[in-house]
């Protein structure tokens, strides 16, 4: 389905952008069937050796079968597609299906929230299409950031806020979890090196057994005190201090910006 698909990407250059034209080219989708438009006519970066740079926004319609918004928030204003009847997908933050139909007038309109480990295939990217979707926007839309992660459909535009939060700024909440971890060796004496890398490893290896093993993570933390190890220690007194309440407050003030970011 991808060597099928024409995409174009309307403000490809950040990092967001970077990182999805990437890991759509790593998943094996022919560099001749994207597109980056920008104002800038700077060279795109050599891994893209043979994808289209337009300065031409009016040539998307003629190019693309998909146009990706990758644009910042602030710079939704200004912009205009001509793209009636087509797939757009909107990844700005906080841009909400009320302004995309000022921007895409006539399209079938789709937001998303992705990564930047869209580059090596490990985003994950809920979607939300303004009206029901067809079965071949549902496709267009799932092969597109399949070919990135994971992707999932939600029912409500407003949960998107939520994802937008948590799963977009990789690798955010969980970088700040192993900044403490490293800080407490450190703080007993372990050299920073030898902290940073037991950290790192730690993580590495607990993020792919929790992607590859059934168990959902809260049955890892009771499986965990279950075994009554030294590790049930340490979780049983985590369980019992307020950690939940504030990652909670982390999270909502989070979600807060996401919703405000777009205005």
């Amino acid at each position: 389905m991808l060597e099928r698909m024409r995409i174009g990407f309307v403000g490809g250059r950040g990092m967001l952008g970077h990182a999805m034209v990437l890991g759509l080219l790593k998943a094996g989708m022919p560099a001749a069937n994207l597109t980056i438009f920008s104002r800038s006519d700077r060279p795109l970066p050599a891994v893209f050796e043979g994808v289209g740079l337009s300065q031409e926004l009016g040539e998307i319609s003629d190019l693309c079968d998909i146009a990706v918004l990758v644009l910042p928030p602030a710079e939704a204003g200004a912009l205009r597609i001509r793209f009636e009847g087509r797939l757009v997908v909107s990844v700005m933050a906080g841009v909400d299906f009320s302004r995309l139909g000022r921007i895409a007038p006539g399209a079938q309109l789709a937001r998303a929230m992705s990564s930047p480990a869209a580059s090596g295939g490990l985003a994950y990217s809920p979607w939300v299409a303004q009206e029901e979707p067809t079965s071949d926007m549902v496709v267009q839309i799932e092969t597109m950031f399949g070919a990135l992660g994971q992707c999932d459909r939600l029912e409500r535009e407003e949960d998107l806020a939520l994802f937008t939060a948590m799963t977009g700024p990789v690798p955010g909440f969980v970088a700040l979890f192993a900044e403490y971890m490293q800080d407490y060796l450190e703080e007993h004496g372990i050299a920073p090196e030898t902290a940073d890398r037991a950290t790192r490893q730690l993580f590495l290896g607990a993020g792919q057994l929790l992607s590859s093993e059934a168990p959902r993570a809260a049955q890892h933390v009771q499986g965990m005190i279950d075994y009554d190890g030294t590790t049930a220690a340490g979780l049983r007194v985590m369980r019992e201090s307020e950690i939940r309440e504030d990652i909670f407050a982390g999270l909502d003030a989070a979600a807060q910006k996401a919703r405000e970011i777009g205005g």
